[in-house]
């Protein structure tokens, strides 16, 4: 894709470094709000789902890690708690949840790819009215 930016989804995602288009395959065991950002963080960093569940370290592998925390703060109505987030994320610790966020707030204000990433996926979880398999 050529000059412009990727689409996944049905939302505009800043040009990514590669310029190539975001697939998400593969199979998790549900389709519910954990795997789906799961999926669409890994995707959006070039990383595997199992890499990004593993407890490899790479900053691509922590930013992807830093958003699936901060979608399951930021976005549903009813924000997931901590210890929510790390067993959604394999089973890390609330303390490692509560790092990550802190991670992606610092990311939102200095990096624009990521704000970016965040900001498509608060709309496309608006428009869509939550995160479904449909969606895949």
């Amino acid at each position: 894709m050529s000059g412009a930016a990727p689409v996944l989804m049905g939302c505009d995602f800043a040009s990514r470094p590669d310029q190539t288009a975001i697939h998400i395959e593969g199979d998790l065991p549900s389709w519910d709000f954990s795997s789906v950002a799961i999926r669409i963080a890994a995707a959006l960093y070039s990383v595997d789902v199992r890499e990004l569940l593993s407890r490899r370290r790479g900053a691509a592998l922590e930013n992807a890690r830093a958003l699936v925390a901060w979608c399951h703060r930021a976005i549903p109505e009813k924000p997931f708690s901590y210890p929510e987030i790390g067993r959604a994320m394999d089973g890390r610790d609330h303390t490692t949840a509560m790092a990550l966020h802190a991670r992606a707030v610092r990311l939102r204000m200095s990096d624009g790819f990521f704000l970016s990433c965040c900001s498509a996926l608060q709309r496309f979880h608006a428009r869509s009215e939550g995160f479904s398999h449909a969606d895949c």
